[in-house]
């Protein structure tokens, strides 16, 4: 037994370990120790998160996101529940969207348990760039409108949880240097 997540595709041979690689369907995957993923977040050049956040997130909107959905045939706020497991059973802290407003094209997105802040204890800015892009592709996708995402809270600098605001760039906060620091505005 893996998790009663993965368990589910074990057991309709949906899982599979072929060519040295993971399948889940046909969505290839890796398993990868956290230290490695970390070892991107942990610096402060927001230049260099801000380059990884918008390669990352165009990745999700144009490559994974279309698979998911012709894969698992998923649209809107089933998609994002069945992310919401997915990224959880495989490793990525407990994924909750906490509001989510297809109108406004809106979400607040918790993390607890985020494996990434366990590694990045001396942080002076929230750190996690690599859930932000795959936020902001995924809810990109789901809405069928480009937004962004903002870490506003962090468990490397003290908080419980980590939470991100997902919304388009117009609605985000551009005095915030904490914002600017993590998106790339268009003026």
């Amino acid at each position: 037994m893996l998790n009663p997540f993965f368990d589910k595709f074990v057991f309709t041979n949906g899982l599979k370990f072929r060519h040295n690689n993971f399948f889940l369907i046909n969505l290839p995957f890796f398993i990868v120790p956290v230290e490695v993923l970390a070892g991107l977040l942990d610096n402060s050049d927001n230049e260099f998160n801000k380059k990884l956040y918008y390669s990352l997130k165009e990745s999700v909107k144009k490559r994974f996101m279309k698979q998911m959905s012709r894969e698992f045939g998923l649209k809107g706020e089933k998609m994002i529940g069945f992310l919401e497991k997915f990224f959880s059973a495989s490793g990525w802290g407990s994924v909750k969207h906490v509001d989510l407003n297809f109108q406004k094209t809106e979400a607040l997105v918790s993390v607890s348990n985020n494996p990434f802040s366990s590694f990045i204890k001396s942080s002076k800015q929230p750190v996690d760039h690599l859930h932000r892009a795959v936020f902001a592709g995924l809810f990109s996708s789901a809405f069928g409108k480009d937004v962004e995402c903002v870490e506003v809270k962090c468990s490397s600098l003290g908080n419980e949880t980590c939470e991100f605001v997902v919304r388009p760039q117009s609605m985000l906060d551009l005095k915030n240097p904490n914002t600017r620091n993590q998106v790339n505005f268009n003026a």
